[in-house]
């Protein structure tokens, strides 16, 4: 039973509730098939540890034994031989893969209630793009951080402030103009991002400024 069976796409929901049921109805009938050959198996041992036993005892009488072996004698012959041994080991591989195979159909019953709830999220909006820290690329989903991007650029625009700040004369440090900083920040978002923090900072000392007064 493959476990890629158990994979969900959460791009493909239309798809993967297409093939659940069909991959339900196999599981179920390939554990319907290994429950009857653990019972006939079982059952033919049944009937060859009764068979072995009663040749056991039929050889004691054949042979004028005036007592018949105790059942527990008879059981202990029987157990050792092969044949019996055989269908023993023959029943346990057939109750291991049984249980395998109810295991498998527990399984796709836990991917239908994941696939329940897919579509709720679904239904929600979880999966729309952009989505914070969640977003689908090629039906896989991955994390991605929003958050880090847009700190970075942040940063990315600080720096550049703080390197070209200007002064009262309109000018930087270095001697440039506004118009030469923001030119040099080939990032678009981050030379908007400086462009809207010069223009704060010159309404902010306009504002501080002291106002001369007229004699």
């Amino acid at each position: 039973m493959p476990n890629e069976n158990l994979q969900i796409d959460p791009s493909q929901l239309d798809e993967e509730w297409l093939q659940q049921p069909l991959l339900f109805d196999q599981a179920q009938q390939e554990a319907a098939d290994c429950l009857e050959r653990r019972d006939s198996i079982k059952s033919q041992q049944v009937w060859l540890e009764a068979d072995r036993a009663n040749y056991l005892r039929s050889a004691f009488d054949k042979e004028g034994f005036a007592k018949i072996p105790a059942q527990g004698v008879v059981d202990d012959w029987v157990t050792k031989q092969p044949e019996v041994d055989v269908c023993r080991k023959e029943l346990q591989e057939a109750q291991i893969a049984l249980v395998r195979a109810n295991n498998y159909v527990e399984s796709l019953q836990m991917k239908k209630r994941a696939l329940e709830k897919l579509c709720d999220l679904h239904i929600s909006n979880y999966f729309s793009v952009p989505n914070p820290n969640h977003m689908l690329d090629g039906g896989k989903r991955f994390i991605e951080s929003q958050n880090e991007k847009v700190a970075e650029k942040s940063a990315e625009a600080t720096t550049a402030l703080n390197e070209k700040k200007k002064t009262r004369t309109g000018r930087t440090k270095d001697g440039k103009t506004k118009e030469e900083v923001l030119a040099n920040i080939s990032n678009p978002e981050t030379r908007e991002v400086a462009k809207e923090a010069i223009e704060k900072e010159e309404s902010q000392e306009q504002e501080t400024r002291p106002r001369r007064r007229r004699r």
